[in-house]
């Protein structure tokens, strides 16, 4: 059966990717692969992600950015993959299992590795003699991805490189003394608290890290790393207490203090018997410096926003297109200098030297007339910007843009929205007035006419 799209993620650390050995056990052929797999009904695409790299090498993820989207090869089963950059909160890598009962008849998970992006020729046969896997990693590596490893890589103590051997504990004991005293002094207390607010919890280690469970069923996850403390409850806890732990929110499901405020009183818990009994635990965070909470005079985002423009522009796709691709033309509305034209996997830098600005995009993804994907540094961090050009009556187009993967508190989330909306409203604008009246509006240059420091 054909399906849709296959949704990856792929982690990059220390110019390493992880991949995962899938064996079939009619034919006993074995191949190395991306962790991923097919969306569920009601998961966001970031959702789905977390859950295939959970269930297929024990690791908690959180998704950064969109690395390459790209259709699939001939024969495959899923006509389109996305694959994610993700880096790893929780966890140590391993091979998971298959929960469907009928591909888990059809094959097993049975190894993971970590490829060196830096070093093809060390990629063994096996992997070579795979033309998708292989392909995808020379178009990781010309992407530029494996350069910004060691920043999407968040590495716990117990990750590769790391040199304390908590990963390896099998008692939640073992996992704490392999830390500092100051780390192990803040998880005894978060473990104390925990089970005060949840009395009769089992204590083991699953994927790597402290697992509190009753009546054999999970309730929290807690992993130290070097600059946080991550807490994993299950969903319907985090929802329920979103008013105390927004500003400590980290994805769906992932709280994360900073170490410098894990101690003495991070988190708080409570819980009512019959709650307990469900199987249900209530967490909150609290911090002497953090006692507001959400009002009417204190609102807080209850998700990450997006950013989305979008306009008609009355000249065919194909020329409007052109105009985004073609540095010729986008110098005309945009930035003022470009290093080449825009294709898929290629590195290209924009300049707008009015204001002594440059950016390195990389385009993921190039669709002729109909998509351009690419990731750039935006306001906090590497954003992904999506442009969809969609032929409209007679003969016009309407273009859609959208940057997603901004990162920040509440205030510089939409700040950064705000600020991306305006700006690629004006771009549109300005090409707008380009391709239908040959006119230049200068619309960016006039935007900051003091300097982009000025008010």
């Amino acid at each position: 059966m054909l399906r849709s799209t296959r949704y990856q993620g792929a982690i990059i650390r220390d110019d390493h990717i992880l991949l995962l050995k899938q064996t079939e056990h009619a034919s006993g052929r074995s191949y190395w692969q991306i962790p991923g797999g097919g969306i569920e009904p009601d998961e966001t695409e970031e959702q789905c992600v977390q859950r295939e790299m959970r269930e297929e090498t024990g690791l908690h993820v959180q998704v950064h950015s969109l690395l390459l989207d790209e259709p699939s090869t001939p024969g495959a089963i899923y006509q389109h993959w996305k694959t994610y950059r993700c880096a790893i909160l929780a966890g140590e890598a391993r091979p998971g299992s298959e929960p469907e009962a009928v591909y888990a008849d059809a094959y097993s998970f049975t190894e993971v590795g970590w490829f060196d992006l830096r070093h093809p020729a060390t990629w063994n046969e096996r992997l070579e003699a795979d033309s998708y896997i292989y392909s995808f990693l020379q178009r990781a590596r010309s992407s530029g991805a494996w350069l910004h490893g060691r920043v999407w890589s968040s590495g716990s103590y117990g990750g590769p490189g790391m040199t304390t051997d908590q990963s390896a504990s099998t008692t939640v004991d073992a996992y704490i003394a392999a830390f500092p005293p100051d780390v192990q002094a803040i998880l005894q207390q978060i473990r104390q608290v925990i089970h005060e607010a949840v009395p009769n919890l089992g204590e083991t280690i699953s994927n790597g890290m402290p697992t509190f469970a009753l009546n054999g069923k999970y309730l929290v996850y807690i992993a130290a790393y070097k600059k946080h403390i991550g807490l994993y409850p299950a969903p319907t806890g985090v929802e329920e207490f979103q008013e105390a732990v927004s500003q400590y929110g980290a994805g769906k499901g992932t709280l994360k203090f900073p170490l410098d405020q894990a101690s003495p009183t991070c988190a708080s818990a409570s819980s009512n018997n019959r709650r307990a009994s469900s199987g249900s635990t209530m967490l909150a965070a609290r911090h002497p410096a953090r006692a507001q909470r959400r009002s009417m005079d204190n609102p807080q985002l209850s998700h990450v926003p997006v950013m989305k423009t979008g306009m008609l522009i009355r000249r065919p796709v194909a020329e409007v297109f052109e105009a985004f691709v073609n540095p010729d033309i986008t110098t005309q509305f945009w930035f003022t200098r470009s290093s080449g034209r825009l294709e898929s996997g290629k590195q290209v830098e924009w300049a707008w030297e009015m204001y002594d600005v440059s950016a390195v995009v990389t385009v993921q993804a190039i669709e002729p007339n109909t998509r351009i994907v690419m990731e750039w540094p935006g306001y906090s961090g590497l954003t992904t910007v999506e442009w969809l050009f969609t032929p409209h009556t007679d003969d016009t187009t309407f273009v859609t843009i959208t940057e997603t993967g901004f990162t920040g508190d509440g205030d510089n989330l939409v700040q950064q929205v705000t600020a991306s909306t305006q700006g690629f409203s004006l771009v549109l604008a300005g090409l707008k007035a380009l391709l239908e009246h040959n006119v230049r509006l200068n619309l960016v240059a006039d935007r900051y006419p003091r300097g982009l420091e000025a008010p």
